[in-house]
C-alpha cells in the first residue's frame, strides 16, 4: 500500500503548500460549485450542464440562456448522457493524488515547482472536453471536433502515469517532465494504450479481458479515426466533416454528440478501472472531520454521479470486474480500522478551519471538497502567478522580436 500513502514531507509540508497556492485561487471561481452542493443536501446527482461546464450563473446572457434552452427542450439524449458523464469524471478529482516532500525532489533530481503536477494531465482532459463541448453548442463543429482528440490523449497520459506510479512513486513522470529532449519524451499513444492495457488492467483485471480488449479497440480506432482526420490535410472521403457552411447542421450536431458520447464514456470507464474504491463510497469526514486526506475515498456525492451516469447494472458488473483488486480491500480494511469521530467533535474542528459556524457539516464539506480541488489543479499548473504580478511586457519580449520580422518583408 506504499504507493497509495501519500508523502506530505516535512519541507514543504502541506500547509505551507496551501497558504502559498491559496493567494493565486480566486473564491468566486469555486463559490457557484459549492453553493449547489449545499442547495443539493450535500451531492449533486442531476447538476445543470452549465454546472458542469462551469458557467457563470447569468440565465439570460448568451451561452448560458443557450445551454438552458437546448438542455430544457429534452430533445437530444445524448446530450443529458454527455452532461452526466463528464460530471462524473469531474469526481474523480477527489481520488487525484498529492505528493509533496524533499525525499521526492532529490531523488527525481527536478526542480520543486515540478513535483506537483503529477495531476495536470487529469486537469488539462477536463478543460479539453468542456471546451470542445462549448464549442460544439454554439455550432462551431469543425473546431469542437479538434478537441476531442486531445481530451482523450490527455486522458490516457494522465492513466498512463497514475499506473506507473505503483512502481516507484512519480518519479518516472517528474524525470520526463524534466526532459527537453523532445524526442525522448515524445510517448506514442499506441504504446502508452498497450501498458495501460497489456501491463496493467488485463493482467490485473483478467476474468473480464474479453470486454477490457474491446474498450482498448474502441480507444485506439476512435484516437486513429480523430488523428487521421487532423494530423494532415483530408481528402473529403476522409474529413469527418466535408460540407460547406451553411449554418446549423442537425448531421454534424449528432455526429459530434455521438463521437463525444462514446468518447466520454470510454474515457469514464478507463477511469473506473484505473481507480476501482469509486466503486465502494465511503464517508472519510466521519473518521477525520477536516483533516481527510486527499486521494483515497469516493465519498457518497460522487458516488451518486457515478451511479447517474453508469447506471445500476454497470456500476454492479464493474464492481465483478473489480472485486480481486487488492489496493480496494487495503483500503477499505484500513477505513475500517479508523474510529469515527464524533459529530459535536468534528463540527468544533470544521468551525476552528473555516473560522464559520453551521448547524450541519454539509455546507463545511462544500467549500473543503471545492478547496481541495482548486489547490489540486493550481498546483497542476507550474506557471501560475497572480495576476497583479505578471509583467506583460517581459512575458511577451520575445515573441513581441519574432513579430516584428515576420510581419515585416
Amino acid at each position: 500500500m506504499s504507493n497509495l500513502v501519500i508523502n506530505l514531507g516535512d519541507k514543504p509540508s502541506l500547509d505551507v503548500a496551501k497558504h502559498n497556492l491559496y493567494k493565486y485561487l480566486d473564491p468566486g471561481e469555486f463559490k457557484f460549485t459549492a453553493e449547489a452542493f449545499v442547495q443539493r443536501g450535500g451531492h449533486i446527482p442531476e447538476p445543470s450542464l452549465a454546472e458542469v461546464l462551469g458557467i457563470k450563473d447569468n440565465k439570460n446572457q448568451g451561452l448560458s440562456k443557450a445551454i438552458i434552452e437546448y438542455e430544457e427542450s429534452g430533445q437530444f439524449e445524448a446530450l443529458s448522457n454527455i452532461k452526466k458523464d463528464l460530471f462524473a469524471i469531474l469526481q474523480f478529482a477527489d481520488l487525484m493524488k498529492l505528493q509533496l516532500g524533499s525525499d521526492l525532489i532529490s531523488e527525481a533530481d527536478v526542480p520543486l515547482e515540478i513535483i506537483p503536477t503529477q495531476n495536470f494531465f487529469y486537469f488539462q482532459s477536463i478543460r479539453y472536453f468542456k471546451e470542445s463541448i462549448v464549442t460544439w453548442l454554439n455550432g462551431y463543429f469543425l473546431a469542437a471536433f479538434s478537441m476531442i482528440r486531445p481530451a482523450l490523449e490527455n486522458s490516457i497520459f494522465h492513466i498512463y502515469w497514475q499506473l506507473k506510479s505503483g512502481e516507484n512513486g512519480y518519479v518516472k513522470l517528474y524525470k520526463w517532465l524534466k526532459e527537453t529532449d523532445k524526442i525522448t519524451r515524445n510517448l506514442k499513444f499506441k504504446h502508452m494504450l498497450d501498458e495501460i492495457f497489456d501491463e496493467n488492467l488485463l493482467k490485473k483485471y483478467s476474468a473480464s479481458s474479453k470486454r477490457i480488449n474491446m474498450l482498448k479497440d474502441s480507444i485506439y480506432n476512435y484516437w486513429k479515426s480523430l488523428s487521421d482526420d487532423y494530423s494532415h490535410p483530408a481528402r473529403t472521403d476522409e474529413a469527418i466533416l466535408s460540407s460547406y457552411d451553411r449554418g446549423f447542421d442537425f448531421y454534424e450536431f449528432n455526429l459530434f454528440s455521438n463521437i463525444m458520447s462514446i468518447t466520454l464514456r470510454s474515457a469514464l470507464f478507463l477511469y473506473v478501472l484505473t481507480y476501482p474504491m469509486c466503486l465502494y463510497p465511503m464517508n472519510p469526514y466521519k473518521k477525520w472531520g477536516p483533516n481527510i486526506i486527499p486521494g483515497l475515498y469516493f465519498d457518497e456525492s460522487d458516488y451518486l454521479a457515478l451511479v447517474s451516469a453508469l447506471g445500476e447494472s454497470n456500476i454492479e458488473a464493474l464492481r465483478k470486474t473489480c472485486e480481486s483488486d487488492m489496493d480496494v480491500a487495503e483500503l477499505k480494511e484500513y477505513f475500517e480500522s479508523i474510529p469515527e469521530m464524533p459529530i459535536q467533535e468534528r463540527l468544533k474542528r470544521w468551525e476552528h478551519e473555516f473560522k464559520e459556524k453551521f448547524d450541519s457539516e454539509e455546507p463545511y464539506i462544500a467549500r473543503s471538497k471545492s478547496e481541495i480541488r482548486a489547490m489540486l489543479e493550481a498546483m497542476s499548473y507550474q506557471k501560475l502567478r497572480k495576476k497583479n504580478e505578471i509583467n506583460i511586457e517581459e512575458q511577451f519580449k520575445d515573441t513581441k522580436k519574432i513579430s516584428h520580422i515576420i510581419m515585416n518583408w
